[in-house]
């Protein structure tokens, strides 16, 4: 099986998400799958590693760099690799499973996009259950347009996922 694993924060990002992804392609590759990881390159300057080391195929799509990370950085990074990223699928071609993941909620509806594209399963790895961790932590309230945003998506990815994973 092909996997695409469609994810704005990768290995060597030293962030919760980018272990669980690599962890994700590691256990798909040793049990005999064709990982492909599709990332930010943003990912590229947050470390070195060895590439004859990866087994998993690693492509980047170009992404607004975070080098200071304010809000504004982040929703410009999240919206540019979102959109980059359905462009740079056209070159992994075919896959049977799209993962995307959220947090960071605005680059899964493109992962949603490439899944349908492709023809392929969707999965949904759901780790931050958005907005309402956005809510509890205050940054922004139950009427603000954020909010609204935030619930449309998920609300939108949870109907049209073929599996979500918590």
């Amino acid at each position: 099986m092909r996997i695409l694993i469609h994810c704005n924060e990768y290995y060597p990002n030293p962030v919760a998400g980018s272990y669980r992804m690599q962890v994700f392609a590691e256990t798909f590759k040793a049990l005999g799958n064709d990982v492909i990881v599709l990332t930010s390159s943003a990912n590229k300057a947050a470390g070195t590693f060895d590439k004859e080391a990866r087994k998993e195929k690693v492509v980047y799509s170009p992404a607004v760099s975070m080098r200071r990370k304010t809000t504004l950085k982040r929703l410009l990074n999240n919206i540019s690799f979102g959109f980059t990223s359905i462009f740079t699928s056209l070159f992994v071609g075919k896959v049977d499973v799209v993962i995307t993941t959220s947090p960071p909620a605005l680059a899964s509806i493109p992962g949603w996009f490439i899944a349908k594209f492709k023809r392929a399963k969707l999965v949904y790895d759901v780790r931050d259950i958005w907005p309402e961790v956005a809510l509890e932590m205050g940054s922004f309230s139950e009427r603000s347009f954020y909010c609204r945003v935030f619930r449309r998506i998920t609300g939108f990815m949870y109907k049209h996922a073929d599996v979500i994973t918590t």
